[in-house]
């Protein structure tokens, strides 16, 4: 149980790590990187600007090749032997179509609501952000991340975006038991 919670305190570091130096601030030129997928927005005086598309660190893929390496290393390889990455929590969308609706979705206190994605660069700071695909006169996507065994309100379409790995920082492992393997 030892080197169980020790090798997901290496995993957690490493993403940590890779977390923030994928974070750090880059000059912005003007044109967009191939690939790179920048939305047209309204600019709006204190508007949220995103960029790119990011990879999520704790998805299950991406926790399950970090897992992989462990396996290949000498060094960890018997605290990894035996191990399954499993989905404990789910990164999810919600898109309310009316002021009841997102209200509904305030009203559960558990749930950390953000208008924006959490996998997309912010290009540029602000106080707000509305999804420029959304009429302005509608409630923009909710966006968070819940337990796997987590009761969503009901009345609001949703979309689960992709499953996660995150690790219990108390070495618990009951957030992933009830889970489906990925």
């Amino acid at each position: 149980m030892k080197n169980t919670f020790k090798c997901f305190k290496i995993i957690s570091a490493a993403l940590l790590f890779l977390t923030v130096t994928s974070c750090q601030k880059e000059e912005v030129s003007p044109e967009p990187q191939t690939g790179a997928v920048i939305e047209e927005q309204a600019t709006e005086p204190n508007q949220i600007e995103l960029g790119e598309q990011l990879e999520n660190p704790y998805s299950v893929a991406n926790m399950q090749k970090a897992l992989l390496s462990l396996k290949k290393s000498k060094k960890h390889s018997e605290a990894a032997k035996g191990k399954k990455i499993k989905a404990t929590h789910l990164y999810i969308k919600f898109e309310p179509k009316t002021e009841k609706e997102l209200d509904l979705l305030k009203q559960d206190s558990t749930l950390i609501l953000y208008d924006y994605p959490l996998d997309r660069n912010i290009t540029k700071q602000g106080d707000s952000y509305h999804d420029p695909s959304v009429p302005k006169n509608r409630p923009t996507p909710q966006y968070t991340a819940v337990t796997v065994d987590k009761a969503l309100p009901s009345g609001v379409k949703h979309q689960v975006l992709e499953k996660l790995y995150i690790p219990d920082e108390d070495g618990d492992a009951t957030a992933s038991k009830n889970s489906d393997e990925a």
